[in-house]
């Protein structure tokens, strides 16, 4: 058979590798013939002396490449595959056997000493009539057939009774297919074992015969007895772990020696079931007993072999264990775990039927209950029928009028935030010119000789327009607290700062009025403070700046201190003033929009009751609150108290920080003429009075000013600028114009790859308003009115980075 295998494997040797070979020895053989022959045969020698010369150099040269190139890889070959056939026949479970046509066994796998008894190579040269006997029904008449047979034989199968060499019988399947071998005509027969399947066939029969037609007790009954007759063991059981009790378990049905007896609860521990448990399954031939001498049961029956399987529900958990004990030692069988497994899933499938029946009859108990008490129930129920359908009826039209409501509610503040943000625009950009020719006026020319009205009318602009500007700030911070939009920043900052800068900026409308100012400390504060350092001194501002404008006579005072509760640690800023007080009534009205004490206070000191309504929104938005406590003619006590986190590990200080000193106005004004020379700025700004006024304010701080009037011109007018080598050092850019707006411009100038600084003038003071100039692709942002120094800055800031500043370093 398997000199087969080389003939195999030239099948596979590749024709064209094979081809190359060939012309590789042709190709040889002609050199050789071409130029070796000549060398050992003279130019006259007859021709029967060349042409056995060139035979011999064609063996020569040819010889040695066939042997290395083809005929030793095809040994190797062949070696390898007659090595692998003999392990895999090594390997096979059943015995395979190769006869002559008289039966005579010429060879034999490994697999028959073990199936058969016969030690070695005994079985050669005997007749396979010894292990296969002809006198049984049928086996005779198999036999020669299959050895009879001419021609091709395909597989010729039939379940026989084989004898082992001590005599025993067992079922057997006897598979026969011819071969032929050296031109002789042979047979393999394959011998398989049919004992184990049988065995198992009839533990199946007989445990599914006794088990099937039975449910509840009666079913774990009949199955514990028909496993002790399945598996020959004198015991069988079926055991549940109890629920509340973990450890204890409780047997459904005990079979032993041949009687049921009465359920038994045991522990767990130091028994082979706890095994069971832990490890699926827990199998012991022998000597149980004495590997848990604690199992008093086990000794009291005398169990000497144990096999045990846990139950598992459909969920994971071991619900059981259903096993089989034996009083001599068990026979070890590799379908014993299997059979016990899947009868052990019926069990699981019956526990848990068990289970659902008892949870159904309590339900259907409880359901019965409840029905009784629906029952009760009902007829008050139908009684409350009609007013739920009124109630309902009346519930879903609030409904539809909440969701109408909330829609107009939505819709009035989007139309709010819209008219707000177009009045800001509106009137921010012609108070640019309002505010900025008022400096102008006061700085044009020698001011100083001008007459009195004008300086005063002059001032009266710049203070008119002031308060006009602080009033739209006020509305605008008032409708972003409102609509939930208003960011705060909590940061480190010294309050000690803050109160001096305070003092610093107050003194004066104090002196003007004749009243005194002190800030005063009620013990020592802390250097650094969890807070918004912004909205805490608008706060201030607004506190005191109400109590100087309400006192004529006296002081007002400002006494700051920390308090703590539990870990809590919180400022609290009094702001006292001997003014004219409010009364109890209208103290109630002073934290609502556009109100204070009486209208007579608005026509006498002026105001429009904002600042007080947001200053208590920003308290609360820092975790904190304003309260008021007054008395008409004595005066009025604002408490503001703010938290300030945590206060671990920081210095306190019993006095102000020094006040900062203030820069001479002369020298400011000569620092900003200056600040800005050599610069080349593009201004792109639609609005003619705005035009001069910026171009005027660039030009006396030293800049070269190009103007745009729309984004377009501004658009082009940058890119010519770089086309041309001498791009702008920065461009400013009116964010709201026709033709083009700055975005739009910005947006096309960065996406052509500017990268130049962009500085965006806008009339829209909100948040988002200044993230959509960012978004554009400027570089920062400025509100209108136009701060100079705070402009001049930025464009000496920006250009510091721009292209022409870094080619220039």
């Amino acid at each position: 058979m398997t000199d087969r295998l080389p003939a195999l494997s030239l099948l596979r040797w590749s024709a064209m590798r094979f081809l190359a070979v060939m012309l590789l020895i042709i190709c040889l053989a002609e050199a050789g013939v071409m130029f070796v022959s000549p060398l050992f045969v003279p130019k006259d020698a007859p021709a029967w002396v060349a042409a056995v010369a060139n035979v011999t150099v064609l063996a020569f040269v040819s010889a040695p490449i066939l042997w290395w190139v083809a005929i030793r890889p095809l040994k190797r070959i062949a070696l390898y595959e007659r090595n692998l056939s003999t392990s895999v026949l090594r390997t096979i479970v059943d015995a395979v056997m190769v006869i002559d046509e008289q039966g005579v066994i010429l060879s034999c796998n490994p697999a028959n000493e073990s199936m058969f008894g016969y030690a070695g190579e005994t079985l050669k040269g005997m007749n396979i009539s010894v292990l296969i006997p002809r006198d049984q029904d049928g086996q005779e008449i198999f036999t020669d057939q299959a050895l009879s047979q001419p021609g091709v034989l395909l597989d010729l199968k039939q379940e026989i009774a084989a004898v082992r060499v001590d005599g025993s019988s067992f079922p057997a399947e006897l598979t026969v297919s011819p071969i032929r071998l050296h031109g002789k005509r042979l047979f393999v027969a394959v011998v398989s074992d049919l004992s184990r399947r049988r065995l198992a066939e009839r533990r199946y029969r007989s445990i599914l015969e006794g088990t099937a037609r039975t449910t509840g007790g009666d079913f774990f009954a009949a199955l514990v007895e028909r496993l002790a007759d399945a598996f020959l063991a004198e015991h069988a059981f079926v055991s549940v772990v109890n629920p509340e009790s973990p450890l204890r378990a409780g047997t459904l049905a005990f079979y032993s020696n041949g009687a049921q007896v009465e359920s038994v609860e045991y522990d767990l521990e130091g028994t082979p079931c706890k095994d069971a448990f832990e490890g699926n399954v827990c199998f012991y031939a022998q000597g149980v007993a004495d590997r848990y001498p604690q199992d008093a049961m086990l000794r009291e029956l005398g169990i000497e072999g144990y096999l045990g399987v846990a139950l598992i529900d459909g969920a994971g958990n071991w619900i059981g264990i259903l096993g089989v004990m034996t009083n001599s030692p068990m026979p070890s069988h590799e379908d014993n775990a299997a059979i016990l497994s899947v009868f052990a899933g019926r069990a699981v499938a019956e526990i848990e039927r068990l289970r659902e029946s008892e949870a159904r009859q309590t339900a259907e108990l409880e359901l019965r209950q409840t029905m009784e008490e629906l029952i009760d129930e009902r007829e008050r129920t139908k009684l409350y029928m009609s007013e739920l359908e009124i109630a309902n009826s009346e519930m879903k039209q609030n409904a539809s009028e909440l969701a109408a409501a909330k829609e107009a509610a939505e819709a009035a503040t989007e139309a709010k935030s819209a008219f707000l943000a177009n009045m800001s625009h509106e009137i921010r950009t012609p108070m640019t010119s309002i505010l900025g020719y008022s400096d102008l006026l006061l700085e044009d020319g020698n001011i100083q000789h001008a007459p009195d009205r004008r300086v005063e009318a002059i001032n009266t602009i710049r203070r008119n327009g002031n308060h006009l500007l602080k009033i739209i700030n006020d509305i605008l911070d008032l409708s972003k607290i409102e609509a939930g939009k208003f960011a705060i920043e909590k940061i480190d900052c010294n309050p000690l700062e803050i109160l001096a800068e305070i003092e610093e900026s107050m003194q004066a409308r104090a002196e003007a009025k004749g009243i005194g100012l002190a800030i005063k400390l009620d013990g020592p504060l802390p250097v650094c403070i969890q807070t918004d350092p912004t909205r805490l001194r608008q706060i201030l501002i607004n506190l005191v700046g109400n109590a100087i404008k309400f006192t004529d006579l006296g002081s007002v005072e400002v006494v700051t201190r920390i308090t703590q509760s539990e870990a809590t640690h919180r400022l609290v800023i009094d702001v006292v003033d001997s003014g004219i007080g409010i009364s109890q009534p209208h103290c109630q009205r002073l934290f609502e929009p556009f109100q204070q004490a009486d209208s007579s206070m608005s026509r006498r000191f002026g105001g429009t009751g904002l600042g007080l309504v947001i200053s208590k929104r920003f308290a609360e938005l820092l975790g904190g609150d304003i309260s008021v406590v007054s008395e008409v003619g004595i005066g009025s006590t604002f408490t503001l108290v703010l938290d300030v986190g945590s206060l671990e590990g920081v210095q306190f200080q019993d006095k102000l920080c020094p006040k900062r000193e203030a820069k001479p106005a002369s020298s400011s004004h000569g620092a900003l003429t200056q600040a800005l020379s050599g610069c080349h700025l593009l201004l792109v700004e639609d609005g003619p009075d705005n035009q001069r006024l910026i171009d005027f304010l660039l030009r006396k701080a030293g800049a070269e000013v190009t103007i745009a009037e729309n984004g377009l011109i501004g658009r082009d007018l940058a890119r010519e600028a770089v086309s041309e080598d001498r791009p702008f050092d920065v461009i400013l850019m009116d964010m709201q114009m026709p033709v083009m707006d700055g975005y739009t411009a910005t947006q096309e100038l960065r996406d052509q790859g500017y990268t130049g600084p962009i500085l965006a003038l806008t009339a829209h003071a909100m948040a988002q308003d200044h993230q959509k100039c960012l978004e554009a692709g400027c570089n920062d942002c400025l509100t209108k009115p136009i701060d100079r120094p705070v402009l001049i800055e930025t464009i000496q800031a920006l250009a510091a980075r721009s292209p022409i500043a870094t080619r220039n370093d």
